[in-house]
């Protein structure tokens, strides 16, 4: 589906827990967007996650960036949600194109202020408004506790055991 095809909603939050106010739009991504939240995704994978994955993890992850970054066509497939703060990129959520979260990052600095929970309440609606039942992923270490709060489900405990993704879980949509 083309960019053109796409609606754009944009959600506004304010009240965000422990009395902080942060005010972000939340949308799906469009143009250099798409750069700006690739780049804040590997620079929280370096900061929060490499450190407990070693260089063979943090070099698959910096490959599957730098990929996405020479093939920015592949965003006509894939969905990628963002929040913005006075139009730069704070936190991102990206699928492989279907119901599977493939990235979630967050800015230090919004971290715990409800961000990656608007991102995934903006994603769960596009996903289904195109016809999907629940969303599926992979869970890293840093991110397992987010998603329990958030609602999914573990699939099994550690099945991908050669990789720092290893907690398969999965969310219903309800219809």
């Amino acid at each position: 589906m083309s960019n053109e095809g796409r609606r754009y909603i944009t959600y506004h939050l304010s009240e965000i827990e422990r009395g902080t106010k942060v005010e972000c739009e939340i949308r799906l991504a469009t143009g250099g967007e798409i750069l700006q939240a690739l780049d804040l995704a590997w620079r929280m994978f370096v900061k929060y996650d490499a450190p407990d994955y070693g260089a063979e993890h943090t070099e698959r992850m910096r490959v599957a960036i730098e990929d996405r970054l020479k093939d920015l066509s592949i965003y006509s497939e894939r969905l990628m949600v963002v929040a913005l703060v006075d139009g730069n990129v704070i936190g991102m959520l990206e699928t492989y194109g279907t119901n599977r979260i493939s990235l979630l990052f967050v800015d230090s600095e919004y971290q715990r202020k409800g961000i990656a929970t608007a991102l995934m309440d903006k994603i769960a609606g596009e996903l289904k408004v195109r016809g999907y039942d629940k969303i599926v992923l992979n869970a890293s270490t840093c991110g397992l506790a987010f998603y329990k709060h958030y609602g999914f489900a573990v699939l099994e405990e550690e099945r991908n055991t050669d990789t720092p993704w290893k907690t398969p879980m999965w969310y219903p949509l309800s219809m």
